[in-house]
């Protein structure tokens, strides 16, 4: 398989779900209703599995003399403060030279595993919480948790953590839109930034849709939608996304690969970690799906991607899906696709895979 995509022979950034459970219930979550299947709820990876994983991943160093850096997401759809193997993680981010990616709720920032963070908090370049809502009842509607035990874990860590503070970036989302919901998050961020917590933004536009899905609703599994027809005129010749989907593999629970972060079902699996290895995969069948999916010429094979019901697709005629949760909550009532900031967020889009293209050129150009 050629390497017209500029990629390196193996991925930089591994995400995998070490354990799928969560202590939350989120809105747009796959694992509020994934959850609901006893085959699905609570299986984990042994502690064998997971330094088998991160070895191989983290073994890149040494069979190819990488000297780059390499990021670890213990997550997907799960909380990653749950795993009880996080200890582990951290040993094999430290062992293998990797950055930690954590982003989670906050109601287990406590105890032990603030004392993990704490002692590797060189591993990691920041320590994402989120927050869904902007009072005590809306938080626990839309994320399923209780808001205060964030918050006096929060404040722990402020009062009491000053080493692992400056690392937290708190996200605070629009849900509703209405003044009285952005008062109530400015009132949050006043809150946290008083403690010394930093705090990222106030997201708008923030809802992402899930492949073959276009409606979310609370603890069941969304409607579906048909694919888009691809022709020659029209067809999938890019992601928004395209340095996560060109660096990063994507491991479910029992080993078995997926296309990206919005494939919760196994829509498509390219093989199994545990029984070919991270390399063998990410050059043979994954790369053949990634040139399918960057390629500007139509083929049959694009039609098998799962890509054409995705918002982050870039299409050859300039066009999006519009039918997604991108734009906004559902209490508003403008056309999708219509705010400034989706067409904002469609121009990055685009930049980000132009930048991608001049790198190629120029890792083409010194060999």
């Amino acid at each position: 398989m050629n390497n017209s995509l500029g990629q390196l022979p193996f991925p930089t950034k591994l995400a995998f779900e070490p354990i799928q459970l969560c202590n939350a219930a989120c809105l747009c979550c796959p694992y509020t209703w994934l959850r609901n299947d006893e085959k699905y709820l609570g299986v984990a990876m042994s502690r064998d599995q997971i330094k088998s994983l991160l070895d191989d991943f983290g073994g890149v160093r040494r069979r190819h003399g990488y000297t780059g850096i390499l990021k670890v997401n213990p997550f997907r759809f799960s909380d990653p403060l749950v795993c009880k193997d996080l200890d582990l993680i951290f040993d094999l981010a430290e062992k293998h030279d990797a950055i930690v990616v954590i982003t989670t709720n906050g109601v287990h920032l406590s105890g032990k595993n603030l004392e993990i963070l704490n002692r590797y908090r060189h591993r990691m370049m920041k320590l994402s919480v989120s927050f869904i809502g902007s009072t005590a009842t809306e938080i626990r509607e839309l994320m399923g948790l209780n808001v205060e035990t964030v918050l006096r874990n929060l404040d722990e860590i402020a009062e009491n953590w000053p080493k692992l503070r400056p690392l937290v970036r708190v996200t605070l989302r629009v849900v509703k839109d209405t003044r009285e919901e952005h008062e109530a998050l400015g009132s949050l961020q006043k809150r946290f930034e008083k403690k010394g917590i930093s705090v990222k933004g106030i997201r708008e536009n923030w809802m992402t849709n899930r492949v073959n899905v276009i409606k979310f609703e609370k603890g069941r599994m969304p409607d579906r939608q048909k694919p888009l027809l691809q022709s020659q005129s029209h067809f999938v010749n890019g992601c928004g996304w395209a340095a996560n989907l060109l660096e990063r593999i994507e491991v479910m629970v029992d080993g078995e690969v997926v296309l990206c972060c919005e494939d919760a079902e196994k829509h498509k699996c390219f093989g199994n970690v545990f029984e070919e290895g991270i390399e063998s995969i990410w050059m043979n069948m994954l790369r053949r799906e990634h040139f399918t999916i960057m390629n500007n010429e139509f083929s049959p094979q694009k039609e098998s991607l799962i890509c054409a019901t995705c918002s982050r697709a870039v299409w050859s005629d300039g066009s999006v899906i519009n039918r997604d949760m991108l734009h906004h909550s559902a209490t508003k009532s403008e056309a999708c696709g219509q705010t400034q900031a989706f067409y904002l967020r469609n121009e990055n889009m685009r930049l980000q895979q132009a930048i991608h293209n001049l790198s190629v050129k120029i890792r083409e150009s010194k060999n």
